[in-house]
């Protein structure tokens, strides 16, 4: 017992002694975030050679009812008919190239869908 209140002193001591962290004044404004974020993505965005060309349709798969824990119940199922456990199975919704999820309300409750 006394060496844990040993301890605690000894750390209040040393917390004490070294005071508030400061942080650079530049960090304070929030201009500085949103310019740093901006150069971020600015960077990343040369990393990598972008499709330039524009889109002539666009096909929207819109699951309802698809929410995380239904799509990943799903996975499982998958896998596990195929004699697999069933969380390492890929879905083909799974290799699409870009995923969304959204929360939708109406009067009657809440619904989650995976698009």
């Amino acid at each position: 017992m006394k060496t844990s209140g040993l301890l605690i002193a000894c750390s209040c001591l040393i917390i004490g002694c070294m005071g508030k962290p400061r942080f650079p004044e530049q960090e304070k404004d929030p201009n500085f975030w949103n310019r740093w974020a901006q150069q971020t993505l600015n960077n990343a965005m040369t990393l990598q050679n972008l499709n330039k060309n524009k889109a002539k349709n666009l096909i929207l798969f819109l699951g309802d009812g698809m929410g995380v824990p239904t799509v990943t119940a799903a996975r499982i199922l998958k896998g596990q008919l195929s004699g697999h456990s069933g969380e390492e199975t890929q879905l083909e919704m799974d290799k699409f190239p870009f995923v969304s999820l959204a929360k939708v309300s109406s009067g009657t409750g809440r619904r989650d869908t995976a698009c």
